[in-house]
């Protein structure tokens, strides 16, 4: 059955987003005719497309199966913005919450009244709703009014429409393309060929994410390669490993077990501090992870040993559901050689299926076999 798959998950694949939404365009279908529209709104919407990319639009906060959700709002703007092209998206000022209980259609004159009230910003505000059922998405939901709260464009999506059967979606990650799709034809942009990384979403959420810059990332390429050239003799110190949120050094010993054959693995009990909150932004935790244990690392060098790693697994307080597998490798003095993460969303994660920490282990294994090749 479609499940619902958690938020955490979600924010991760925030990095596939170009792959997801580019891939579904080879498949994309023309829309189908629509009801004309009332002469008024036909003249807010034609004026919206005499903009064309250049088009400000403030995003609100998404409710997604009832909740009200700032995180995936964000996705939104940021998956309309590369694929799109738009210049002018960002996060809305506020939040627009119907009551709950609030049918489909009275959402609009509500959106409405809010914007007149309260402006999210300038230009045009976007907001957009993902309806569940039974665990499942039924149907997808999108309304754009003008700086005056009247409305522009709206859209609905639901088993039997083309878009939605194509794309059949079942997390919020894949609802907000859903979204992007049709704002991007309902405003008349051309598909984007490429996603764009100099948005001012692209660069917001990197920057909320905690991301390092573009350099940084790009010098771990020749310490990959210098690992690679070391190949099984490399000695790799392996901390405990951070189980849902604490250091266990016992499962670092089982992992270093795990990688034995792969290179010189030790297992060590020094753990690292991470101060991390809570947060379903997994990009965040991946990376708040991965500064830590580099500041460490400098503070104190792994001792007899090249490289010092890090695994991180993203699980349910009894350890029961594995939702990623994170993976850190510094050099012996704290400089990256690799950031690594898998979730449901990546072809080795889903092959191997982790139910628990010895699958999480043997996935850390193949991805460093695959760093290391």
């Amino acid at each position: 059955m479609t499940t619902l798959r958690p938020l955490a998950s979600f924010a991760l694949a925030l990095l596939s987003v170009a792959t997801i939404a580019l891939s579904s365009a080879c498949a994309q279908q023309p829309p189908g005719a629509a009801p004309p529209l009332p002469a008024e709104q036909q003249a807010r919407l034609d004026a919206l497309r005499a903009q064309g990319a250049r088009a400000p639009l403030a995003v609100l906060p998404a409710l997604v199966a009832g909740q009200l959700s700032k995180e995936v709002g964000d996705a939104v703007g940021l998956v309309v913005e590369q694929q799109a092209g738009l210049d002018g998206v960002m996060p809305a000022n506020g939040s627009f919450a119907p009551p709950a209980g609030t049918p489909p259609e009275a959402i609009a004159a509500l959106l409405q009244e809010h914007v007149r009230r309260d402006p999210p910003g300038s230009g045009h505000a976007l907001f957009a709703s993902f309806e569940a059922r039974d665990r499942a998405f039924v149907a997808v939901r999108a309304w754009i009014v003008d700086h005056d709260g009247a409305l522009v464009w709206s859209d609905v999506q639901q088993p039997g429409d083309a878009a939605f059967d194509r794309l059949r979606p079942d997390e919020p990650m894949e609802c907000c393309v859903l979204v992007a799709e049709r704002v991007r034809d309902g405003v008349g942009l051309a598909r984007s060929r490429s996603p764009r990384a100099d948005g001012f979403m692209a660069k917001w959420w990197a920057a909320k994410s905690s991301m390092p810059s573009k350099e940084e990332q790009e010098a771990m390429a020749p310490r990959a390669a210098a690992l690679r050239k070391l190949g099984k003799s490399a000695r790799v110190a392996v901390y405990p490993v951070r189980v849902a949120g604490a250091a266990d050094a016992a499962q670092g010993a089982s992992l270093a077990k795990a990688l034995a054959d792969r290179c010189a693995a030790r297992a060590v009990d020094a753990s690292i501090v991470v101060e991390s909150k809570t947060t379903s932004n997994e990009q965040l935790l991946l990376w708040t992870t991965a500064k830590a244990f580099r500041a460490q690392l400098a503070a104190s060098p792994a001792a007899d040993a090249d490289y010092a790693l890090l695994a991180e697994y993203v699980t349910s307080p009894d350890r029961a559901h594995v939702g990623a597998v994170h993976l850190v490798l510094c050099t012996a003095k704290g400089e990256w050689v690799a950031v690594d993460w898998q979730n449901d969303h990546h072809d080795d994660f889903r092959e191997l299926a982790p139910k628990g920490l010895p699958g999480c282990d043997e996935l850390v294994a193949r991805r460093l076999s695959r760093l290391m090749r």
